[in-house]
């Protein structure tokens, strides 16, 4: 058992928005932050698991990414997140919390502190084109099918709640 269990929610499809019926994996307290250095903390504990370190930016409007799964993890401060269209889950994430969000979960950024800093990562493994889908198009379905199952849970690594969760890896359409 692991010391922390994730809360989990999937979004059913609303409108424009199909979404992934993966649940997103939100871990209130995921990362033990030192007083210095705590993004190379943060890369340690993602490195570790297979997960690599993307340049984050914010996006007010929804996206989703259609060739990747991705997490982010909050360094300093807190952002809400809102997951599944206009009217769907929002999550406070804050310092030190991380969420995982699945290949064609549609998402933005509903609101962030001036001085929040956050990391966002991939698994590792071939190069993805990382591509953002624009709002009124439909995710790439086969793109997202193909998808294999991230070699590790980003926090606790192989086997952590991630594989639970996301049982059985043929299903992510």
């Amino acid at each position: 058992m692991f010391p922390l269990q994730p809360i989990h929610f999937t979004c059913a499809p609303s409108g424009l928005y199909s979404n992934s019926h993966l649940p997103v994996i939100y871990y209130r307290s995921a990362v033990d932050l030192p007083v210095f250095f705590k993004k190379s903390a943060v890369k340690k504990v993602l490195g570790r698991n297979g997960w690599s370190h993307l340049r984050t930016t914010e996006i007010p409007d929804h996206f989703c990414y259609s060739d990747c799964h991705i997490v982010i993890v909050s360094i300093r401060g807190s952002m809400t997140l809102q997951f599944g269209g206009e009217f769907g889950q929002r999550v406070r994430l804050q310092r030190s919390g991380a969420i995982v969000i699945p290949a064609g979960m549609v998402y933005r950024t509903y609101s962030q502190r001036e001085t929040s800093t956050y990391l966002t990562a991939q698994p590792k493994g071939p190069a993805r084109n990382i591509h953002v889908e624009i709002s009124h198009r439909r995710p790439n379905r086969s793109a997202i099918a193909s998808l294999p199952t991230p070699p590790a849970d980003p926090i606790y690594g192989a086997p952590g709640p991630l594989f639970r969760l996301w049982a059985p890896a043929s299903d992510f359409v």
